[in-house]
C-alpha cells in the first residue's frame, strides 16, 4: 500500500510541476542603413548583467554580420555581450548589458548613449529573419 501511495504522489508531482515555457521570439525592425550610434565591441566580462531591448537592425558589410542598435549607458563605464542563435529561417539575437569590471567602484554618469554593435553570423543572413526574445511577456 505504501508503494502505491508513493506512487500516486509521484505521479501527481509529475503532472503538476511547472513545466519551462518556450521563449518567444519577435521581429526586430529594420533600420536604415547608416542609423548613427557609438559602435561598441561585443565583452563578455561584464557584471551585473541584465536585457537591452534591440530598438532595430541593418546589414553590416559582411554579408556574414547584421549591427543592432541599443540604448545604454556611456562606453567608458557599460558594455553589451549578445548570443545569437540561427535556424534556416531566422537569426535569434539577444543582447545582454552591464557594467565594465574597470568600472565598478567608479562614479559613472547616467546618460543614454545609443549604441551600435556588429553581431557575427556563422552564416551569410540572406533572406532570414532577425529575431530577439521577447522582453515584456504579456500578462
Amino acid at each position: 500500500m505504501r508503494i502505491i501511495t508513493a506512487l500516486a504522489a509521484l505521479l501527481l508531482a509529475l503532472c503538476t510541476a511547472p513545466t519551462a515555457a518556450a521563449e518567444e521570439t519577435v521581429p526586430v525592425p529594420e533600420g536604415a542603413p547608416g542609423i548613427p550610434g557609438q559602435p561598441f565591441a561585443d565583452s563578455e566580462s561584464l557584471i551585473d548583467l541584465h536585457p537591452l531591448h534591440i530598438e532595430s537592425w541593418t546589414r553590416a558589410q559582411r554579408a556574414d554580420a547584421v549591427v543592432v542598435s541599443f540604448m545604454t549607458g556611456t562606453p567608458q563605464c557599460y558594455g553589451v555581450h549578445t548570443s545569437v542563435r540561427e535556424t534556416p529561417e531566422a537569426v535569434i539575437v539577444d543582447l545582454l548589458g552591464g557594467t565594465l569590471p574597470e568600472a565598478v567602484n567608479r562614479p559613472c554618469i547616467k546618460i543614454a548613449v545609443a549604441g551600435t554593435l556588429e553581431v557575427p553570423l556563422q552564416a551569410p543572413l540572406g533572406d532570414r529573419a532577425v529575431l530577439t526574445t521577447r522582453l515584456d511577456k504579456p500578462h
